[in-house]
């Protein structure tokens, strides 16, 4: 094994100016207190006077098995991948890196958080993959560990933050959970959910299947409007899909619950989503999400993303069908953080075991026991990881934004709006944002911008208030 060593070595680049972007080394134990493994995470801070004040942002992304490089490049490290503009083109296999125009730096203070076997955090050779590899489990140690980086960093009141994307949405309900039940003591000051799966269409569907089919109505009407085939007006995505989300979660969610769509509806339902009244008609009533994105230009030969509806793949790929939203980016995005990290950190290799770093590892969310989006959660319930989520905002008093893409089928705008709606917190403690973009919607250049002056603000509230009562 590798000393453990820490800090950024002296003469690298740390492109903005009063912030320093260095890594170090926190173990993740257990429970009893047994070493797990070895967590290597790194950290954009400032060292001027006052320093502590400032807002932490603890920033985790989903996977299982994803590391926090996907946001670092993407929305909030120093360097940024440098993707085609419009987020449809494909992007090089060799992606160049280019310093971040905008970012929270002047305002927060930002810890990038790899679980165990992503990134260059590696679980002990003696420890069960299964020991780590459920949400509770997860949730515990990197609670405990955050909780000791803050401390480490004289951190304790500072107003936290957690920003999660994807299942990172999941992970930070677990970690605030964990901090409310045992301890330490954290000012959690809001929640950030990108692309959420708490409230997600397939654990649902085992418990209210209409409302799972009804949320992902915003997501074929802005897909239908993308490719011309909504005759709803105007034809925007975004605006596209606030209208079939008001539609599903009124008259159509309430015609799926009576068996029965009348005909007047049924044609606002072709003129949004662009699908005959006759296909209309075999849905029996509900319109499928997944089925309408494997449709929709299936006479071309072509299956839309999953991760992003805009983009489409053949379906006679001799290599079989591979999301095009997805697949191409994972060594693209890879390759892209090893520069990163050599240029920022001077880390080629983990510390731990001289292995390079891991973007996505696709074993830990093959292994996960139980808690992912579509794995066998089931006995849990479609809206029990809200009902949490409600618990965790109404006692520590944190606020949420929730931001997704309309062309995002793994998440959903539809979704955000019926989490919303369920936790029933007073007005003003929950914001939606929805972009013209997919699940990455970081990715796409203009939704980037957008998000970031809404998170900016988001932070700047909730991070500037006098909230004295920590979780």
């Amino acid at each position: 094994m590798l000393p453990l060593l820490g800090g950024s070595p002296p003469g690298l680049e740390q492109p903005v100016p009063g912030l320093n972007l260095s890594w170090e080394t926190i173990p993740a134990r257990a429970d009893d207190g047994a070493l797990l493994g070895t967590l290597v995470w790194s950290a954009l801070t400032s060292s001027a006077p006052g320093h502590q004040a400032r807002p932490v942002l603890v920033v985790f992304n989903g996977g299982p098995g994803a590391a926090s490089g996907w946001l670092q490049l993407g929305l909030l490290g120093p360097l940024q991948v440098a993707l085609p503009v419009d987020g449809m083109s494909a992007a090089s296999p060799v992606p160049m890196l280019r310093v971040a125009d905008k970012g929270l730096g002047a305002q927060a203070d930002m810890l990038f958080v790899d679980p165990l076997d992503t990134g260059f955090s590696r679980r002990d050779a003696a420890v069960a993959p299964g020991r780590v590899r459920s949400g509770p489990a997860d949730g515990a140690y990197l609670a405990r560990a955050v909780a000791v980086w803050l401390a480490r960093h004289g951190r304790r009141n500072s107003p936290v933050i957690l920003l999660g994307e994807s299942f990172g949405a999941e992970r930070a309900v677990a970690v605030a959970e964990h901090w409310l039940r045992h301890g330490p003591r954290v000012r959690l000051a809001g929640i950030v959910m990108v692309s959420q799966t708490v409230l997600n269409e397939t654990d649902l569907r085992q418990t209210d299947r209409l409302q799972a089919l009804a949320m992902g109505l915003p997501t074929i009407a802005a897909t239908a409007c993308h490719y011309g085939r909504s005759r709803a007006a105007p034809r925007d995505p975004l605006a596209c899909a606030d209208a079939a989300a008001e539609l599903a979660q009124g008259p159509y969610l309430r015609a799926l619950r009576r068996g029965t769509v009348p005909s007047r509806l049924v044609d606002r339902l072709a003129r949004l989503t662009g699908l005959g009244r006759n296909a209309l008609r075999r849905a029996s009533p509900a319109i499928d999400r997944q089925q309408a994105r494997l449709t929709m230009l299936h006479g071309q030969g072509l299956a839309l993303g999953l991760y992003d509806s805009r983009r489409a793949a053949q379906l006679d790929d001799p290599r079989g069908w591979r999301d095009p939203s997805l697949a191409p980016l994972v060594p693209a995005l890879g390759l892209a953080m090893q520069r990163y990290n050599q240029r920022l950190l001077g880390l080629a290799r983990s510390p731990v075991d001289g292995t390079g770093y891991v973007l996505y590892n696709p074993e830990v969310r093959r292994t996960w026991r139980g808690e992912g989006p579509g794995s066998a959660r089931r006995s849990v319930g479609g809206y029990a990881l809200a009902d949490r989520l409600g618990a965790v905002l109404r006692r520590s008093r944190a606020d949420l934004l929730l931001a997704s893409g309309v062309f995002d089928s793994v998440g959903g705008y539809g979704a955000d709006r019926v989490l919303a709606d369920r936790l029933a917190l007073p007005p003003g403690r929950v914001s939606i944002a929805g972009y013209r973009a997919g699940h990455m919607l970081y990715l796409d250049g203009a939704s980037r911008a957008a998000f970031l002056l809404r998170l900016s603000a988001f932070v700047a509230r909730v991070g500037g208030s006098s909230q004295d009562t920590p979780a």
